[in-house]
């Protein structure tokens, strides 16, 4: 039976290769496992990389020395265990409707639909691991270290949304948000020239390895309706704008 954590430096250490899951930096599969885990959680540990809040579940952080395969082949895993210990390191995880939005917007940077479970967290101030290989990029959640398949990778996203924008204004002349009609620019006047947000409409998290996002997997919409897109179950475009017209 794997032992439990029974420090912080524990926890930092798995943390550390939590992240490198995440943010791809150890193959595709290994990002799946964390975001499935992400998606799956109910009590999470809750840190930032420069300012940005991350999430990762007790029953991956709580067991000492974890890893994919350690994670795979425990049998035994129980939440209750593994909150219990981290209880000790961090102190008693609580209900917190902060991190529950913040946990939900991580979600959407992951494009991966959230679960409607009631969820607790523990605030952990990471102090022993150095993260900044993972801070956010324009062009949204990190994909590991700046190597040159990662960067490629960045380009290809950004070129893909900036592609999709430009089909838009074609045929529309100006950018609005797909389900409700919002117009930034004609809201915010300047500032709010040229903004929209990008929905994935199949998740990133649901493709399979080779598969590409064309521009018609694009959806271009306003940060409230992005947000309902997202929520559970997860909804299509049209599905969204006939509960705007109820």
């Amino acid at each position: 039976m794997p032992e439990l954590i029974t420090s912080i430096e524990e926890i930092e250490q798995n943390l550390s290769l939590f992240e490198k899951y995440l943010c791809g930096e150890v193959s595709p599969d290994a990002q799946k496992f964390a975001c499935k885990r992400v998606k799956m959680g109910t009590n999470f540990i809750a840190y930032t990389i420069d300012s940005e809040w991350r999430f990762a579940p007790s029953r991956y952080v709580g067991y000492a020395n974890n890893s994919i395969k350690a994670h795979n082949d425990n049998q035994n895993k129980n939440g209750g265990s593994t909150d219990a210990a981290i209880d000790k390191a961090l102190g008693d995880c609580t209900q917190d409707d902060e991190l529950e939005n913040k946990y939900r917007a991580f979600c959407i940077k992951l494009e991966i639909v959230c679960n409607e479970k009631q969820r607790q967290y523990w605030r952990f101030n990471i102090k022993g691991v150095d993260f900044k290989q993972n801070s956010n990029s324009d062009d949204g959640f990190p994909e590991g270290k700046e190597d040159e398949k990662l960067h490629k990778k960045r380009e290809r996203s950004a070129k893909l949304i900036r592609l999709a924008k430009e089909t838009f204004l074609k045929n529309h002349e100006k950018l609005y948000c797909m389900v409700c009609e919002f117009d930034f620019e004609a809201f915010y006047g300047e500032r709010g020239q040229g903004y929209i947000e990008a929905h994935h409409t199949i998740p990133v998290s649901e493709m399979k390895e080779g598969d590409k996002t064309k521009v018609k997997d694009i959806a271009l919409v306003c940060a409230n309706c992005h947000r309902m897109l997202h929520r559970t179950p997860w909804l299509t475009i049209d599905e969204l704008k006939k509960l705007l017209k109820k």
